[in-house]
């Protein structure tokens, strides 16, 4: 948002829209120029007349062409928020309304929390009994070799001091 100007706000966005064929179309810096106020009993905050602002600058100038392209648009506010007034004057944004605080209801967040734990575990525990190495095989070898005091063809000595 820049700086509030003659009760209007310019609104700096970056929109980006995918295609029916996929392909996404995406614009930065899109700057709307609107008047807000409160839709009372809506739940709403109204974007009255938006403009597209369009701005150029050269020889030593900067002019802004605001085109319109929507009579009105709005935000849309949380049930809990309420706005009854919301006035844009010298530079400057007052909202006044109501806000409710809902308890936190600590039971249920906890039943959550160990429902996602227990989630967790199963999820854990079944990947675990699909890793599971194969069961070994017991293979039964016979050991052969000369006389007692040679060694089995397979082993060699190690020279001396090593």
């Amino acid at each position: 948002m820049e700086a509030p100007q003659a009760g209007r706000l310019v609104l700096v966005a970056d929109a980006e829209a995918t295609q029916a064929d996929g392909s996404v179309l995406r614009l930065n810096g899109m700057r709307v120029r609107t008047r807000p106020r409160a839709s009372v009993g809506a739940s709403l905050i109204v974007l009255d007349s938006p403009e597209l602002v369009s701005s150029f600058e050269g020889f030593g100038a900067k002019v802004e062409l605001g085109l319109p392209f929507l009579r009105a648009a709005g935000v849309p506010l949380p049930p809990d928020v309420s706005i009854t007034r919301l006035h844009v004057d010298d530079g400057a944004v007052s909202i006044e309304g109501t806000f409710t605080l809902r308890p936190i209801d600590y039971d249920a967040l906890l039943a959550i929390a160990n429902a996602a734990a227990q989630e967790l575990q199963q999820t854990s525990a079944s990947g675990a009994q699909q890793r599971r190495p194969p069961e070994a095989v017991a293979v039964d070898v016979e050991v052969t070799g000369g006389a007692d005091d040679e060694p089995p063809p397979t082993a060699r000595r190690l020279p001396e001091g090593v």
